[in-house]
């Protein structure tokens, strides 16, 4: 009796801390409770929107005050007609999934479509009657318009959703022109191979 109570505590404390270890891998990546990814291109993309920008950093708490589920993923290999897309992947019950889908093999534009593509998560979460992708090309024909010429028709573009992305990459440069003047007034030279 003494070993099976031995052996049932020991099993407890190791699926215990497997599920933290999970539930902190699950949300490690990008230090939020709503958003998760697993791909290292895209976690270091947004963290570094995060700390640069206060219009991400808005998009993200929005998505976070939700109950919706949003995934970053990488979208695959093959040919699509745009770069970055959002897919409402489930939308019965309370919680909704959605998914981000962004091109990581455009490093330069990472910023650029997670800035674009959250912007269109807040489109969705702010309205629970999103469930399927019938409601969703209906909220999308009220306030977006057709950008593909896919069969489908189904590309939809909002014209916030391109201001934000463009507002994102200015405060990104600004912070970092910012910070360039003021090494410069330091006299730093923070050129490659620059120094005091």
């Amino acid at each position: 009796m003494k070993r099976f109570l031995c052996a049932a505590v020991l099993a407890s404390v190791v699926l215990a801390g497997f599920s933290s270890v999970v539930a902190a891998a699950s949300n490690d990546g990008l230090g939020t409770s709503q958003l998760r990814s697993g791909n290292a291109k895209i976690i270091e993309a947004f963290r570094f929107a995060y700390a640069r920008s206060t219009t991400f950093r808005a998009l993200v708490e929005t998505i976070e005050s939700s109950r919706d589920i949003v995934y970053l993923e990488a979208k695959g290999p093959e040919p699509r007609p745009f770069r970055s897309s959002l897919q409402l992947a489930s939308g019965n019950g309370p919680v909704r999934y959605l998914r981000i889908y962004v091109d990581v093999r455009q490093p330069r534009q990472l910023v650029a479509q997670l800035a674009h593509e959250l912007q269109h998560a807040t489109e969705v979460v702010g309205r629970l009657d999103i469930v399927d992708d019938r409601s969703m090309r209906h909220l999308y024909e009220q306030i977006g318009y057709r950008s593909c010429a896919s069969r489908s028709g189904e590309c939809w573009e909002t014209r916030q959703a391109q201001v934000i992305e463009r507002l994102v990459v200015a405060e990104i440069h600004s912070v970092r022109t910012t910070n360039l003047v003021a090494a410069h007034d330091e006299g730093l030279n923070l050129q490659p191979g620059g120094g005091r």
